[in-house]
């Protein structure tokens, strides 16, 4: 364990000298990682904190810009903690979460999205339907669904976890907030401008509340809204500008179009 411990740190350390861009540094500590690496997984192969050890290593690998190698950890990882707890186990849960998520940051949704389901389903077996780790498999489910493209499928999940973060922890929470900006967003993408603009407007006075409207977030946020709001009233204008009943003034145009001459004819195409 203390072994465990000691690598834990260098890691730390190792992601500091990463951030800090010293080259020299980052060669030493990532020689020294392949060495006590090797180590403790001889020594503390079934040790509970290898899991934590593991976990940041293969973050390490995606920091590095070396997706493959981080990939192939977490993959190990997974499969080393099913065999010795079983796939029920929080330790293997927790490992099957993070191998979702490095297939959705390394953008192969299709994967994150079959794992993220079968992550779904043992959570709720597992700690029931409204545990929040649950409802985070849930909001990332829909984040996933969205991401391919699945639009409805993505609303309808996202409108549920937000429904069920809303009576199991609050509507002022910040997984609740999260889940209701993903939402906005995709009804936005949607084009329900006016259920989006709703539901930025509780995101920005939350993070106005909690972080400061002068907060990168709050401004982000800010910005989608406003951006939502232009869209909401072009679309408001555009359908003010429409006769109240295009199909029929089709119709009727269509009739009366067979009643035109030729030479009514050309000068309605000129125009035209």
């Amino acid at each position: 364990p203390e072994t465990v411990g000691i690598l834990v740190d260098m890691i730390n350390t190792y992601m500091y000298y990463l951030k800090k861009s010293k080259m020299i540094m980052r060669m030493r500590m990532r020689w020294r990682i392949f060495v006590i690496k090797s180590r403790v997984l001889k020594l503390c192969r079934s040790h509970s904190d290898t899991f934590t050890l593991l976990n940041n290593l293969a973050n390490t690998y995606i920091y590095l810009e070396e997706p493959g190698q981080a990939l192939e950890l977490k993959k190990k990882a997974y499969t080393i903690w099913c065999r010795l707890f079983g796939e029920e186990h929080p330790v293997a849960l927790s490992s099957l979460s993070n191998l979702a998520w490095t297939y959705g940051h390394l953008e192969k949704f299709e994967k994150a999205l079959e794992l993220t389901e079968k992550l779904y389903h043992l959570r709720c077996k597992v700690w029931g339907a409204h545990d929040k780790k649950t409802l985070s498999a849930l909001h990332n489910l829909a984040w996933y669904h969205s991401e391919l493209g699945n639009t409805d499928t993505a609303i309808r999940l996202f409108e549920e976890t937000y429904d069920k973060n809303y009576r199991c922890i609050g509507e002022n929470e910040k997984s609740t907030m999260k889940t209701l900006s993903r939402l906005s967003q995709t009804y936005a993408k949607a084009g329900r401008y006016a259920e989006a603009v709703a539901g930025f407007e509780k995101v920005y006075a939350y993070l106005c509340e909690t972080l400061g409207a002068d907060h990168p977030d709050t401004q982000k946020v800010l910005a989608e809204l406003e951006a939502v709001r232009e869209k909401l009233q072009n679309q408001s204008f555009s359908e003010e500008m429409l006769p109240p009943d295009v199909a029929e003034l089709f119709d009727t145009f269509s009739e009366n179009a067979k009643m035109l001459t030729p030479m009514e004819r050309r000068i309605l195409q000129y125009y035209i």
